[in-house]
């Protein structure tokens, strides 16, 4: 899978010839494996739903869309990249694709609607030519702001990073007129010079405070904040809707809880009661182990039920309401003992969930993609 990946992204960047005949006879050969079906068959399947939801072989296969194993519904109504991006160039108009993509532009804003997020110790940018009040650009000025911010765990993060890269968590450091040590969550010590350049020279880095989460959810795994994916849509007359919530829990040492680091462990989250459902550990696209209890911890995810569900669920509501601009909104969800904390926000959001959800998304979108065109067209 790695080398077909690897093979996919080389395709996307350089149209080569060769990586385009390596996927397609991967493709087909798995499929063959998978089904039994013959190559026609295959090819005239794939051709019949590429018309219909406009899916690329890569699609086809990675998410399953050949399985009778799985729902009509899902396989009837997948959303693919392709449609997403036709359904959010009017929901999620690309002018406002900084609200979601730059954290740090992110914090701002939403820090001005009074939607919480961890506190912000500053930016670091060398290339800044001045600093203020939160922009700093140099080492000693970096080493001055976590001094002054006390010796608490803290977040390091690229400022447009995702899918969990270029992220650290220090637990504590030790500043010295010899120099500047960080302690790093896995045990290792970092200097200043590590610490701001771990991501690669002249990176635009965001710290801030390290969250805590609810007890229940540091029993599943306390390395890491174990956090909700809220896929939330705004209508017209000003109503929120969920579509999707799924939880991502971390194992053991790991400081990201995101699905891209194989073996973390998901559930969707039952949109009306919180309870988990198709509880899964994530090797990859095409490799999803059934669990019932977390690997590390031994948490039984199957009569786990997150309290004030609906509490929670109409606060993240109330926040969509607030961020109007974008009409349709992944939500990165820390639970606190002080409520729901917005991590993140995403405004180009993964389509994989309804993989594990086994639900396409296609109704949903389209009946709000059709409600703005009404709206607008009435003004």
């Amino acid at each position: 899978m790695k080398k077909y990946l690897k093979e996919v992204d080389r395709f996307k960047r350089t149209k080569n010839p060769a990586a385009l005949i390596y996927v397609v006879r991967y493709i087909l050969n798995g499929i063959r494996k998978e089904t039994g079906w013959n190559y026609l068959h295959i090819i005239f399947d794939f051709l019949s739903k590429r018309k219909k939801l406009k899916i690329n072989p890569h699609e086809y296969y990675l998410y399953f869309l050949y399985d009778k194993g799985m729902p009509e519904q899902y396989r009837a109504k997948f959303v693919s990249r392709y449609t997403r991006d036709v359904f959010l160039e009017k929901l999620n108009p690309l002018g406002y694709i900084l609200l979601a993509r730059n954290k740090y532009i992110t914090k701002i804003i939403l820090k001005s609607l009074d939607i919480p997020t961890p506190e912000m110790i500053f930016l670091y940018d060398q290339q800044a030519g001045l600093e203020s009040a939160f922009v700093i650009n140099t080492p000693e000025a970096a080493r001055q702001k976590l001094i002054e911010f006390g010796n608490r765990p803290f977040v390091v993060k690229v400022l447009e990073g995702e899918h969990g890269k270029n992220i650290n968590i220090y637990t504590s450091y030790e500043s010295t007129r010899d120099g500047f040590t960080a302690l790093h969550l896995n045990g290792e010590k970092h200097s200043l010079n590590q610490l701001l350049n771990f991501a690669g020279k002249n990176q635009r880095l965001l710290f801030e405070a390290k969250l805590r989460q609810i007890p229940i959810f540091d029993a599943i795994n306390p390395t890491s904040i174990n956090t909700l994916r809220l896929l939330t849509l705004l209508h017209p007359n000003g109503e929120a809707e969920l579509i999707y919530g799924l939880i991502r829990m971390g194992r053991k040492g790991r400081w990201v809880d995101n699905s891209g680091k194989g073996g973390n462990v998901m559930a969707i989250l039952n949109k009306e009661t919180g309870r988990f459902e198709n509880i899964v550990s994530f090797a990859h696209y095409k490799s999803y182990e059934p669990l019932t209890h977390h690997p590390d911890s031994g948490i039984d995810l199957v009569n786990f039920e997150i309290k004030n569900w609906q509490e929670i669920k109409n606060q993240v509501f109330d926040f969509h309401r607030k961020l109007s601009w974008l009409k349709a909104i992944g939500w990165d969800v820390a639970i606190t003992e002080e409520g729901p904390v917005i991590i993140e926000i995403n405004n180009r959001w993964d389509i994989i969930g309804q993989t594990i959800a086994r639900e396409g998304w296609y109704d949903y979108l389209n009946t709000l993609y059709k409600e703005w065109e009404q709206f607008e067209a009435s003004k």
